[in-house]
């Protein structure tokens, strides 16, 4: 089961939206908390979704460690990952700077409060939603206990928050260093961000289709 779970785990830790988010917080005057809270919604949101689908899938009759479910759900994920990821390029965008996303700018007079709540809103807004439903059908139709469920998507829930750990632990190691380096990736990523999100979702897309279509074949 675990070895089948990998694209998840890649696909939540890379998550370009965390990332920003977590920079612009390490910014603000309550740097550490308010990061801490921002990754705390993610983690309440994912984790309440995982107790809903694997209290579905263990009442569900066809939980069958056989069963091409899984690799419907994929096909299905690479589909919508591949047209939103065409449809990023596809989209004209203007020539000058467009400047960080409304939504990070919200972010740098945030409290630990609003840096929750608005973790906790964006969690459900960016394709890690899609990507944590995956593992989970994965896990829910592995054939295995209800403990070794728990424990899979206990390791998702997890995978999504490194996002946030990484740029936490190079702003308290590295220093001031540490902040300059953090403050050229959020200029670089959001100077490329749509290059950034059209690319991880076409990437992500041609690997859960294949994954998909190779288990249907």
């Amino acid at each position: 089961m675990y070895a089948d779970l990998a694209p998840e785990w890649i696909g939540l830790i890379i998550t370009p939206l965390a990332v920003v988010g977590a920079i612009v917080l390490l910014g603000t005057n309550r740097s550490i908390p308010n990061v801490a809270a921002f990754a705390g919604g993610f983690a309440l949101a994912y984790s309440i979704m995982s107790v809903i689908v694997l209290w579905i899938g263990s009442i569900a009759t066809g939980a069958d460690p056989n069963s091409d479910t899984r690799y419907v759900v994929s096909v299905v994920i690479g589909l919508l990952f591949l047209a939103g990821g065409a449809a990023v390029f596809i989209k004209p965008h203007p020539d000058q700077d467009e400047g960080p996303p409304r939504w990070s700018v919200a972010l740098q007079t945030a409290t630990p409060p609003k840096a929750f709540a608005g973790g906790t809103a964006l969690s459900l807004v960016n394709p890690n939603v899609a990507i944590l439903l995956s593992g989970l059908t994965i896990i829910i139709t592995s054939g295995v206990t209800m403990g070794t469920q728990i424990v899979g998507a206990i390791t998702l829930v997890l995978g999504s928050l490194i996002p946030f750990a990484i740029p936490i632990a190079i702003f308290l190691i590295m220093g001031d260093r540490g902040k300059t380096l953090l403050q050229k990736t959020f200029a670089w990523m959001v100077e490329h961000q749509h290059v950034l999100s059209g690319g991880t979702l076409l990437f992500f897309g041609a690997i859960f289709l294949g994954r998909g279509l190779g288990g249907l074949m």
